[in-house]
């Protein structure tokens, strides 16, 4: 990835705990695990380390609990820039995981600290992609996306991940005219 690509993500940081199990629990089972793995995850977090490992600078904007300082501590380990994650009281987003043999999962997310609203941070004036996911507050997405613009002269490109899917209203209102914005499913 050429050195002028500077990334700032607006998104999720979680604590992800996957159980691995032989099927799926259904309503009003119990069943026991064989397995379990506790690790960073959200899409922001997982967008970021991944750019970084591909080479760009990262700038995350996110927030995480009192609870779990070792995720910032993971981000940086991993090339991420961390100044603007916040810790706050909140309980740090989690997702609960159950992945079978077969490979099918089930997820039960916790918004937790994720929904946190944030004020605008400083933009780096280079910062050439925003990268942004629907697991935060959508009027923070939508702040985002003008305030980079306006940082960078509108030099940006601008990816936003709808997921979880929004609301009806949600969609119809967002602004996907907004100049080189790219929709990926």
């Amino acid at each position: 990835m050429a050195e002028s690509i500077r990334c700032l993500i607006r998104g999720s940081i979680n604590v992800d705990e996957t159980f691995q199990v032989k099927e799926i629990a259904r309503p009003g089972e119990t069943i026991s695990s064989h397995g379990i793995v506790k690790r960073v995850g959200g899409k922001g977090a997982n967008q970021s380390v991944a750019v970084a490992k591909a080479g760009a600078t990262v700038d995350l904007i996110g927030v995480i609990g009192d609870d779990a300082p070792w995720v910032k501590n993971y981000l940086k380990e991993n090339g991420v820039n961390v100044k603007d994650v916040e810790v706050v009281k909140e309980p740090t987003g989690r997702a609960l995981i159950q992945v079978a043999d077969h490979g099918e999962n089930c997820i039960i997310l916790f918004k937790g600290a994720n929904f946190a609203s944030l004020p605008i941070k400083l933009i780096h004036p280079k910062t050439s992609h925003l990268l942004l996911q629907n697991e935060i507050p959508l009027s923070d997405t939508l702040a985002y996306i003008d305030a980079v613009r306006a940082a960078v002269n509108g030099h940006v490109t601008t990816t936003f991940n709808p997921s979880p899917m929004p609301s009806d209203e949600e969609l119809r209102s967002f602004p996907w005219d907004k100049p080189r914005l790219v929709n990926c499913q």
